[in-house]
């Protein structure tokens, strides 16, 4: 009774619940933190595999079947996330990970599996990747504006009569206008990079 009683706060608490299935009869067994998950109110009768599906959303249904069957006929666990619509509308994301059981002649007789509701962390991610992608039309925003300014004063010192040069934040040479080779006599390619001793 006690270890049932932590092992139940246990998942509640990382709002993890477990189910297993049998192939055979398609009878289902959720605990109790499952029930809460899907926000159904816990029944006598247990669930089938076929009212659990219809809770899935639709998007993500054929392509969990592909991989269960797939799974199990092959011997193996598999993972995946999920959505599932509870009854109230509300869209919420599992993780889930099964394992198929077999008997003694290594038939799949059941799956039995855990499914934690990771709804949260994906709207975060999803949160983040909104941000991560605003920045970068931002970065990208400004380096235009930059280039579009360069080119301007480039545009600008070519077609001026006077000359010009231009170095950086080390004091090294990075520009000069074509009448300033012309002036100086120097090459472009000899001048760039330069200190301030040149």
């Amino acid at each position: 009774q006690e270890s049932e009683r932590a092992l139940a706060e246990a998942q509640r608490l990382g709002q993890i619940g477990h189910f297993h299935a049998e192939l055979e009869t398609e009878q289902l067994e959720w605990s109790d933190e499952l029930w809460r998950i899907y926000g159904l109110p816990r029944e006598e009768t247990a669930p089938t595999v076929d009212s659990a599906y219809s809770h899935m959303h639709p998007d993500d249904l054929n392509e969990y079947v592909r991989i269960r069957d797939a799974a199990t006929a092959e011997g193996r666990a598999f993972s995946k996330e999920v959505r599932i619509i509870r009854p109230d509308g509300e869209i919420r994301t599992l993780a889930l990970e099964v394992n198929p059981e077999f008997n003694h002649t290594g038939k799949a007789v059941g799956i039995f599996g855990t499914a934690q509701d990771i709804t949260e962390r994906k709207l975060a991610e999803e949160e983040l990747a909104r941000h991560r992608e605003h920045l970068e039309e931002l970065v990208e925003e400004q380096t235009a504006k930059l280039r579009q300014s360069e080119e301007r004063f480039r545009d600008f010192a070519e077609s001026a009569s006077d000359w010009f040069w231009e170095m950086n934040a080390d004091l090294k040479f990075t520009f000069g206008s074509e009448r300033y080779y012309e002036i100086t006599g120097w090459q472009r390619e000899d001048e760039y990079g330069r200190g301030r001793d040149f």
